[in-house]
């Protein structure tokens, strides 16, 4: 339900019930004393009045019944039948308080009947009443009397005036903070709802169709300028209508002559009440019963973002309560758009970084797998080229270097893991030596004196430092044999200075190389390769 259906609690509604109640019960008492003076003073009534009054103390009666339900109908009925007392009745006190009655209710319920404007009734009653007082004028023969009649006319139009203005200014009253109300209350709503929407088409579908549902548009747009802040284009709009301009790729040019280039340029409301009669509103052929525009920018910071586009069939219908609530939701609205494009870029972010971290693992996999293989070669030859010890054993305080692999050690190779076995109270166990995860061999220790965990991890910190010392050993190794090497291909290069000839040169060359590597023999061959009998190459 929009914001201009009335409310199931409403405070005119309310104001009236109560204005009503205290009538008819004035109305009730006041007749009941009627009757009682009438019969009081039997020589003064006539059979019309009292039938009257009777009447009159029946409706209202009825009136305080059905008033809950329906203060028009009651309200209507004790008009009628003070306008009946006021007619057939010779009194002059219940003509004047008859007429009293009757102008408050005119003035306060303004009836309606048969179509005719509530205004043009309210001045009719106003006429018969005062015309039928009037009359009475002619009546007096005092001058008494007649100022007492004219007085008392006097203050019933006094009363009459009083009562419209008072009840006309508390309707608007009433009216506007009723609205007010509503206004603020489905801004809220519709602020609560789209704060909580992060997709970007999501929130503009649901924000147009809130705002035309709420605030009872006949058409609600959003347009985003772009990048190059050269057009706007439309991104969300209702209806059929809506659908149809979405999927022709509507757009505007920022700065053109239309409501949205206005705002899209100046950053200020456009207001057009009338569409007859203003330039700025560009007609489009789908919306041909707009009759008044309005649009609002959506800023983001002090940059415009968008534009906020309401439309309505009826001109001059933008209040400035709805053009207040509107400049909020554009506000709420600019901030949604922030909140959603900073989730959708942080979103792209997340995923850059995960990105980026599988690409990480995978080049850490392969850099892993690279040192594996490495270490690996770098081992196997070091263990194939180099004469050194493999392994050493220490039984009954005698150091020994043929070792053999145990059923531990092979266990704890396979399964990368320690491997404890009990024997008595004898525990042994066996822990790979790993390096960069290959494995380079493995340590088993005998022992009664200390725990298995305590003996398990005592094992493998020495095996981890072990592993790294080994390599450190064998890199310095290398080093120190490539620094041999260069030292004799050094000496060879300083015995070049004494040489006079190219043969010189070779026997140098020759003596020292074979002097160097321990060689039997050896060959140096300048020229070409002979084929044939031919060189190779002319």
């Amino acid at each position: 339900m929009g914001i201009r259906a009335a409310t199931s609690s409403n405070p005119i509604v309310d104001l009236r019930q109560r204005f009503l109640t205290i009538l008819l019960t004035l109305s009730l008492f006041g007749g009941l004393l009627e009757i009682a003076i009438l019969y009081a003073f039997a020589q003064t009534a006539n059979n019309a009045t009292l039938i009257a009054l009777i009447l009159q103390v029946t409706i209202s009666a009825l009136g305080l019944l059905i008033q809950r339900r329906s203060y028009t109908i009651a309200a209507n009925l004790i008009m009628a039948i003070l306008l009946f007392n006021l007619i057939v009745s010779e009194q002059g006190y219940i003509q004047f308080l008859s007429a009293a009655l009757l102008l408050s209710l005119a003035a306060a319920f303004s009836p309606r009947l048969f179509g005719i404007s509530p205004r043009l009734i309210y001045f009719a009653l106003n006429m018969i009443i005062f015309a039928r007082l009037l009359t009475n004028l002619l009546l007096i023969e005092t001058l008494g009397g007649l100022f007492l009649l004219t007085g008392s006319i006097g203050a019933l139009l006094i009363v009459s005036i009083a009562t419209r203005f008072f009840v006309t200014t508390a309707e608007r009253i009433t009216e506007t903070s009723v609205q007010t109300s509503n206004l603020l209350q489905a801004t809220a709503e519709i602020g609560q709802v789209i704060s909580n929407v992060l997709d970007l088409d999501q929130l503009f579908e649901r924000a147009v169709n809130l705002i035309r549902e709420r605030f009872g548009f006949y058409h609600v747009q959003i347009f985003l300028v772009d990048d190059e802040r050269k057009w706007a284009r439309l991104v969300a709009s209702t209806g059929e209508i809506g659908q149809r301009l979405l999927i022709r790729g509507h757009k505007l040019e920022v700065g053109s002559k239309s409501v949205i280039g206005r705002v899209t340029q100046l950053g200020q409301v456009i207001v057009v009440r009338d569409t007859d009669q203003n330039v700025i509103h560009m007609a489009n052929e789908l919306l041909s019963n707009t009759r008044a525009e309005m649009a609002l920018p959506i800023v983001d910071g002090e940059r415009i973002i968008g534009a906020l586009d309401v439309q309505s069939t009826r001109p001059n219908v933008f209040t400035a309560i709805e053009t207040q609530a509107l400049q909020v939701m554009s506000n709420l609205l600019g901030s949604a758009i922030r909140n959603a494009r900073s989730f959708r870029q942080q979103a792209i972010n997340v995923e850059d970084n995960k990105r980026l971290l599988l690409e990480a693992q995978i080049n850490l996999r392969e850099i892993q797998r690279l040192n594996r293989q490495l270490t690996r070669q770098a081992w196997d030859k070091y263990l194939d080229t180099k004469e050194t010890i493999v392994g050493v054993r220490l039984e009954n305080n005698r150091l020994s270097t043929e070792v053999q692999w145990s059923d531990g050690m092979r266990q704890a190779v396979d399964d990368l893991r320690p491997i404890t076995h009990r024997q008595g109270e004898q525990k042994t166990t066996a822990v790979p030596i790993i390096l960069r995860g290959e494995v380079l061999g493995a340590i088993e220790v005998t022992t009664e004196a200390l725990r298995e965990n305590d003996l398990v991890e005592m094992v493998q910190s020495v095996a981890q430092n072990l592993a790294v010392s080994l390599d450190n050993v064998r890199l310095f190794e290398e080093v120190q044999q490539s620094a041999t090497q260069e030292q004799y291909v050094s000496s060879i290069v300083e015995r070049y200075q004494s040489a006079q000839t190219v043969d010189d040169l070779l026997k140098i060359t020759m003596s020292e190389l074979l002097a160097t590597l321990g060689a039997e023999q050896g060959t140096i061959r300048l020229g070409n390769v002979e084929t044939n009998g031919q060189p190779s190459h002319e």
